[in-house]
């Protein structure tokens, strides 16, 4: 176990580790949490600054950059769904998982200095696929029929559905509502999980869970930015 706060840092070996996979961070005094880090060995963190090659594209186009942004973000990595975008990471991951990442909506920028944004919807993360497909696997979607439902998908078959208006994705004139969306998926002994901006969107218990396979990224029918996206494995390979 290695720990570090600012310059004081520790380090100590465990005999006996314990196996559990929560992590918890608490404070007995008031105060704040600020650039608070976990990882693990098997841990694999894509903030999109420069071309990832772990991500390889299947379909669709893909771009890195640090271009035209109306929100606090200064790199991401945009997938263009003209009708469909996918990539895939190359490293398998484990059936019990915990994947976490950002999306926005895509801001385009003109010569005269004017920007159009436009409207993000239908994206996909797709995890245990077995081919480079994304429906080989179980695929979550958010917003979902231009922006209105989240759904869930086991080898191209619906197995889930919310059409809760607290996870719609809206144009609202200028801009979208919201302009984007944390979301967070757990995957632990069959119970599979969706959480946007912090509350539970879906949750499903596969009779027949799927092994694990590859983890994969997509967008249909319009552009989304992905940004900040990391990944852990919490079984066995």
């Amino acid at each position: 176990v290695v720990a570090r706060a600012g310059e004081t840092g520790l380090a100590f070996v465990d005999a006996e580790p314990l196996q559990t996979p929560r992590c918890c961070a608490y404070a007995t005094t008031g105060g704040g949490f600020g650039e608070l880090q976990l990882s693990n060995r098997r841990a694999l963190a894509y903030s999109f600054r420069s071309v990832e090659p772990d991500w390889q594209p299947a379909e669709g186009t893909w771009m890195t950059h640090s271009g035209m942004a109306c929100i606090a973000w200064d790199y991401w990595l945009t997938g263009k769904g003209e009708p469909v975008a996918t990539a895939f990471n190359h490293k398998p991951q484990p059936a019990d998982l915990h994947v976490d990442f950002w999306i926005s909506e895509y801001t385009e920028g003109f010569a005269d200095g004017e920007h159009r944004h436009y409207p993000y919807h239908d994206v996909s993360l797709i995890t245990c696929a077995q081919q480079r497909e994304r429906d080989s696997g179980y695929r979550f979607v958010v917003g979902a029929d231009g922006g209105k439902a989240v759904l869930l998908y086991k080898k191209g078959s619906q197995v889930a559905e919310t059409t809760d208006s607290r996870f719609s994705i809206r144009m609202a004139g200028h801009c979208n509502i919201p302009r984007s969306m944390h979301v967070v998926v757990s995957q632990q002994t069959g119970v599979l999980r969706l959480s946007l901006d912090g509350v539970e969107a879906l949750r499903y218990e596969d009779p027949e869970p799927l092994a694990g396979g590859l983890v994969g990224i997509g967008v249909e029918g319009c552009a989304v930015d992905f940004k900040d996206l990391w990944m852990v494995g919490t079984g066995p390979k």
